[in-house]
C-alpha cells in the first residue's frame, strides 16, 4: 500500500493549485484524475486579480501571463446584429488587464485572460516540477477513514489494475458532481435552479471580420438567433454560447453539428462560412453550497464544495486557504482545530457569492453596461469589492471590537483583522515591490519605524514555537522598506510603534495599533491562539 500525506482527487484548477500550494509549504501530495489529461474544454477564460496575487509568491504570475495570456489584448465588449454587420455598441474593459489610476493603487496584479486548458497544463507541469505526483486516467473507487487517516482504492483505467493508497488527509476537488461528496452523503444547499447553456467550440477564420476589434465577448441578437461569441485565439478558434431563456431551456439533443454550423453562420452573418465543429457541450449554470466542507479527514474544495460565479477563482482561493493550514497541522506547527477554520472562512465566502448571484444582476444584461454613463462604467464591480474587502471571522483571526469592523462587501481597506492585507508600493534598495510580495507563505510581522521592540520579540517567539517568520519595518526613514505612499500607517490602521501580523495566505491575523508593555508575552499568546495550540 502506498502512503502519502495528502491524496487529492481531481486535477482541475482547484486540485492542481492545492498540490502546488502544499508543495510550496513542503508537503508532498498525490493527485488522481479519472480523465486522461487536463481539460480540453475552455470552460473559463478569466483569472481574476486576487488569484494572480496568490501566484506571485510562487514566482508564477509572469510565467502564467506569458504562457496563458493569449487574450491579454482583448479589451472590448461588443453588441452586434451579426459579427459581419453593423456594430451597435462597444465598451472598453481595459482596466481589467491594463490597470492604471485607482485600480493600480489597489492591486499590483490584473486579470489574466486566456484559455483554462492552457492554464491547467501549466499548473500540472509546475506541480510535477515540485516533486508531487499526478496520475491521469486514475479513478477513485472508494475510501474509508478513521482517526489515523484515509484508505482509498483507485483504478488505473489504462491497465485495469487497482491499488490501495493511505493518506493522512484526502481532499475532494472532483467537481460539481463530486463522487467523494456523494459517498460522504453531505447535503447540498441550492441557491438557484440550474440554467443549461450550450457551448459550441469551433474553427473558422474570422480574423478579417475582427481586425482590430479584439473583444472578450460579442453579444449577438438577430431574428434567427441570440448568443455570445467568445475568442480562443482571435483568429480561427472560437466559442458560441447559447443560453436558456425563461421561455426555452436548451438541451444537448437540440444541437446536432449541422444546426450548430447554421447558428454560427447566422451569428457571424456569412451564409457560406466554412465551419469545423470541435466540441458541443452542455453546462449547468447554478449556485449551491455543500452543508459542510469537512467530514473527519476528508475536505472539500472548489466546485465539490460550492458552485458559485467565478468558480475557478474561488476554488484556487480555497486551495490557498486550505494548503497552509493543512501543512501546519501535518508538520506539527498547529493543532488540528486550525483545519476547522477552513470551512468557517471559505464557506462564508461561498455563501456571500451565492447570495449575490441570486440578486438581480447590475446591469440586468451584461451588454446594458454599454448604455451607462462613462463615469458609472468605471465603478468597481461588486465582485471586485467583495474580493478586496471580504473578512474572515474565525479562530485563525484575532479580531478587534465588532463595532470597528468594516461591513462585509463594502470598499474599506483599513487593515482590519480578517481582511486581505492591503497593497502598497514599497522601495527596497532601489527595487520597487508590493507589500503583497512580502507574503511568501510564512507568517509576516510588519511594524513601523519605531517598532523595533516588536521585531526582536517576534524572532524570539518564532524560535520558541518553531515557526518560519519574516519581519519588516516599514516607514519613510530608518526602515527596512520605504513606503512610496504616505498612507502606510492609515491603510494598515497602526501608528509608527504598532504592528501587524499577516497570515501565510496574505490575510491580516492580528494587529496592535501602538506599542505594548510586554511584546514578547503578547506575541507568544497571539501565535498560540492563531495556531490553535
Amino acid at each position: 500500500m502506498q502512503s502519502v500525506p495528502v491524496l487529492i482527487v481531481g486535477a482541475g484548477p482547484t486540485g492542481l493549485a492545492t498540490a502546488l500550494f502544499l508543495a510550496h509549504h513542503g508537503v508532498r501530495s498525490l493527485v488522481v484524475e479519472r480523465h486522461p489529461s487536463t481539460s480540453i474544454f475552455i470552460k473559463a477564460r478569466g483569472i481574476d486579480f486576487r488569484t494572480m496575487e496568490i501566484f506571485r509568491p510562487l514566482g508564477l504570475e509572469k510565467k502564467l501571463r506569458t504562457q496563458v495570456g493569449t487574450l491579454s489584448q482583448n479589451t472590448l465588449l461588443l453588441v452586434v446584429e451579426t459579427l459581419a454587420g453593423k456594430e451597435q455598441q462597444r465598451n472598453s474593459i481595459a482596466w481589467m488587464t491594463q490597470p492604471e489610476g485607482t485600480f493600480e493603487q489597489i492591486s499590483p496584479s490584473s486579470w489574466l485572460l486566456g484559455s483554462q486548458a492552457i492554464f491547467e497544463h501549466v499548473l500540472a507541469r509546475e506541480v510535477r516540477q515540485r516533486e508531487s505526483d499526478i496520475r491521469f486516467n486514475t479513478e477513485l473507487l472508494s475510501f474509508t477513514q478513521n482517526e489515523s487517516g484515509v484508505s482509498a482504492q483507485v483504478l488505473d483505467k489504462t491497465t485495469g489494475e487497482q491499488q490501495s493508497i493511505h493518506a493522512t488527509y484526502l481532499i475532494a476537488a472532483d467537481g460539481i458532481h463530486s463522487p467523494v461528496r456523494q459517498q460522504l452523503t453531505l447535503p447540498w444547499e441550492s441557491y438557484s435552479a440550474p440554467e443549461p447553456r450550450i457551448i459550441i467550440s469551433f474553427r473558422a477564420d474570422l480574423s478579417a471580420l475582427v481586425r482590430e476589434r479584439l473583444f472578450l465577448f460579442c453579444f449577438i441578437h438577430n431574428s434567427n438567433m441570440a448568443g455570445i461569441l467568445a475568442p480562443i485565439n482571435n483568429t480561427d478558434l472560437w466559442q458560441l454560447n447559447i443560453q436558456s431563456t425563461p421561455e426555452k431551456e436548451v438541451s444537448l439533443e437540440e444541437f446536432p453539428a449541422q444546426r450548430c454550423r447554421e447558428l454560427i453562420r447566422q451569428a457571424v452573418g456569412l451564409a457560406e462560412l466554412e465551419v469545423e465543429i470541435q466540441h458541443i457541450m452542455l453546462t449547468q449554470d447554478a449556485t449551491g453550497i455543500a452543508t459542510s466542507f469537512q467530514q473527519g479527514r476528508v475536505l472539500l474544495a472548489g466546485d465539490a464544495a460550492h458552485q458559485v460565479p467565478s468558480g475557478l477563482n474561488s476554488g484556487i482561493q480555497d486551495a490557498q486557504n486550505l494548503a497552509w493550514k493543512l501543512a501546519f497541522v501535518l508538520q506539527g506547527k498547529a493543532g488540528p482545530a486550525l483545519l476547522a477554520t477552513y470551512e468557517v472562512e471559505r464557506r462564508l465566502a461561498a455563501r456571500i457569492k451565492a447570495e449575490a448571484a441570486t440578486r438581480p444582476p447590475r446591469p440586468e444584461h451584461p451588454e446594458e453596461l454599454l448604455d451607462a454613463p462613462e463615469e458609472e462604467q468605471q465603478v468597481l464591480p461588486d465582485e471586485v469589492v467583495q474580493t478586496l474587502n471580504h473578512r474572515y471571522v474565525s479562530s485563525a483571526v484575532l479580531a478587534e471590537p465588532e463595532a470597528h469592523a468594516p461591513v462585509q462587501g463594502t470598499f474599506d481597506l483599513s487593515g482590519y483583522p480578517g481582511t486581505r492585507a492591503p497593497h502598497l508600493w514599497l522601495r527596497q534598495q532601489g527595487r520597487r515591490l508590493s507589500t503583497l510580495d512580502l507574503f511568501d507563505g510564512r507568517f509576516v510581522l510588519l511594524t513601523g519605524e519605531e517598532g523595533s521592540a516588536w521585531l526582536s520579540a517576534a524572532q524570539e517567539v518564532a524560535s520558541r514555537q518553531g515557526l518560519a517568520l519574516a519581519t519588516y519595518r516599514i516607514g519613510t526613514d530608518n526602515a527596512d522598506l520605504m513606503a512610496e505612499q504616505q498612507q502606510w500607517y492609515t491603510t494598515y490602521g497602526i501608528t509608527p510603534t504598532g504592528a501587524v501580523i499577516v497570515r501565510p495566505d496574505g490575510y491580516i491575523a492580528w494587529r496592535a495599533t501602538e506599542k505594548c508593555d510586554d511584546p514578547l508575552q503578547i506575541l507568544d499568546s497571539v501565535f498560540s491562539r492563531l495556531l490553535c495550540r
